[in-house]
């Protein structure tokens, strides 16, 4: 498992885990919630993102931003694996759309964010949905697992 650790001044707003196979879409996801104040924790797999959300050293997420469309599991999958943890679980979705999506699971989804996500957007989804805002005096941190 590797990581990447940039660092930013400002208030933590909210730590959020972003889960996207293409390391181009994570950084630009990552730059547009870092101006937003969040921690932000890049996982490029279902399996490199569950590995993160049981990492006992690292505080919990408050919200998940996924792409559907990854090798080997889709957003979907995650979002199962982490049905008990009850987080806000954002969808990035390419050429799909949510009627396109018949699996029963889609229902849990809190919003749908189609690529290429714009700035506004991703702000406004975040704000809408992130359940407390936290605001501590810490540098933010951005670590890439995978």
């Amino acid at each position: 498992m590797k990581s990447k650790l940039s660092s930013r001044g400002g208030n933590r707003v909210g730590q959020l885990l972003i889960v996207d196979d293409d390391a181009v879409s994570r950084l630009v996801l990552r730059h547009m919630l870092e101006r937003q104040d969040h921690v932000v924790i890049e996982a490029d797999s279902v399996d490199s993102a569950l590995a993160a959300s049981t990492d006992p050293t690292s505080e919990p997420f408050d919200m998940v931003i996924c792409d559907y469309q990854m090798p080997n599991r889709t957003g979907l999958d995650l979002l199962e694996a982490l049905a008990d943890k009850r987080l806000p679980f954002i969808l990035l979705t390419g050429e799909l759309h949510e009627g396109d999506l018949q699996d029963e699971r889609v229902q849990f989804v809190t919003a749908y964010l189609t690529k290429p996500v714009a700035s506004g957007e991703l702000e406004q989804v975040v704000l809408e949905y992130m359940p407390n805002h936290r605001s501590t005096g810490r540098e933010s941190t951005a670590t890439t697992l995978g």
